[in-house]
């Protein structure tokens, strides 16, 4: 059975997915639009709450859990987790593929929150994921959108360069390695931004424990800072 505080809210666009995920599965939830929304509501299975936007969120209330789907700058996702934080509310960034193989199979699911907002929402994202644990904690939030943004620009990057080599001349390859520093110049000033959010957006002794952390951000943000450095060094 899926435990759940209710209710919780889910800024997304592919709610369909969700609840056939879930029906799949058979989990015991209702799952409510805004407009039949109600804390009053006498139902005994927990409320999961899906927003095409978050101007349609309701005014929260301590003990809210809050999934935020949406791509944003890991700089604004920890701002906002900061304000929820403020509020006792819980936030939790999560990104995954919204395709229909995620019904049958489960979606691959990579998610930022703190230990906190974590083990609340655990029991929901067991369901979604392909099983219990099959889903990537980036680390805090922030960690999951910047995660995405790496992903995205890598891939980006690998595309390019395979139509770069198919039509370009091998005497043009010296434009294509300086283009590759400065897209490792520009990956590590996104990974130092990154890493400076976290350091700057939590308190002293949760910048602490994040440093004794070894979550897959940070990790690759501190692969990435080391790649670019020594890319200046040999060129």
């Amino acid at each position: 059975m899926l435990t759940l505080p209710s209710p919780v809210f889910w800024i997304n666009h592919a709610c369909f997915y969700l609840e056939q995920r879930l029906v799949k599965r058979c989990a015991d939830y209702h799952l409510s639009s805004i407009e039949t929304f109600s804390r009053n509501s006498e139902r005994a299975r927990p409320q999961l709450i899906c927003l095409s936007h978050v101007e349609q969120l309701p005014i929260l209330k301590a003990g809210d859990l809050v999934f935020d789907s949406r791509t944003l700058a890991p700089q604004e996702a920890i701002l906002l987790a900061t304000q929820y934080r403020q509020q006792q509310i819980n936030y939790i960034e999560v990104h995954w593929p919204a395709t229909p193989f995620g019904i049958e199979y489960g979606f691959l699911l990579t998610v930022g929150a703190d230990e906190v907002a974590l083990s609340q929402a655990k029991p929901l994202l067991d369901m979604l994921a392909p099983t219990a644990n099959g889903w990537l904690h980036a680390g805090p939030v922030g960690s999951a959108n910047y995660l995405i943004s790496l992903f995205k620009t890598c891939l980006h990057n690998l595309q390019s360069f395979s139509t770069f080599i198919d039509n370009t001349p091998s005497a043009h390859w010296l434009a294509l390695f300086k283009q590759q520093q400065q897209l490792a110049q520009q990956l590590a000033t996104e990974a130092e931004n990154y890493l400076n959010s976290c350091e700057n957006n939590f308190s002293a002794s949760t910048s602490a424990y994040l440093k004794t952390q070894h979550y897959p951000a940070q990790q690759a943000a501190n692969m990435i800072i080391d790649l670019a450095r020594s890319c200046q060094q040999n060129a």
